[in-house]
């Protein structure tokens, strides 16, 4: 590394971008099968194997008839959970290939029968959400491991924070 990239400080939307270009490349290795880990979401949700640990589903409690939104929602593999509980769930992600696969994952739980909750995926950097995911009308904000990626803490939880009605819950 030459001492000209060792001061160099990569802004937010560059991060978000190096990001987005990560978990476009991840999710296409493992649309081709080279990565062996929740290539198939849905399928792994009908055979009922869970992503969502116990601790989380207590934290959370009866979700039905509720609207979640979901920050970082990938490939949908969580909402679908939340939605097959009842919640009516609202996905945003910053990688359209996630989202192509998230989108994979609402038709195949739809074709089955297994998912009559609302489910809507958004193509959006979390720092940069949409003014109708910011207006209060959420009652759960859930946001699986995500902030570890967030380059600007503050402002995220300040999303999170408009994105939530009065005595919402963020997960």
């Amino acid at each position: 590394m030459c001492p000209s990239d060792r001061d160099h400080q990569i802004t937010t939307d560059e991060a978000a971008e190096h990001n987005r270009s990560a978990w476009n490349s991840f999710r296409r290795q493992r649309d081709a099968g080279l990565v062996n880990i929740r290539n198939d979401s849905a399928a792994d949700i009908i055979a009922g194997r869970r992503r969502l640990d116990p601790p989380m589903l207590t934290l959370a409690g009866d979700v039905a008839g509720k609207r979640m939104l979901d920050l970082g929602c990938g490939d949908a593999a969580e909402m679908l959970e939340w939605a097959l509980m009842g919640a009516d769930v609202t996905g945003v992600d910053n990688s359209p290939t996630q989202l192509e696969a998230g989108r994979r994952n609402i038709d195949m739980l739809t074709q089955a029968g297994r998912l009559t909750s609302a489910c809507s995926l958004i193509l959006s950097d979390i720092l940069r959400l949409p003014p109708e995911l910011l207006a209060g009308e959420f009652d759960i904000v859930y946001s699986g491991w995500v902030t570890s990626w967030i380059g600007d803490l503050d402002l995220c939880f300040q999303n999170v924070r408009r994105a939530l009605r009065d005595g919402g819950v963020f997960l």
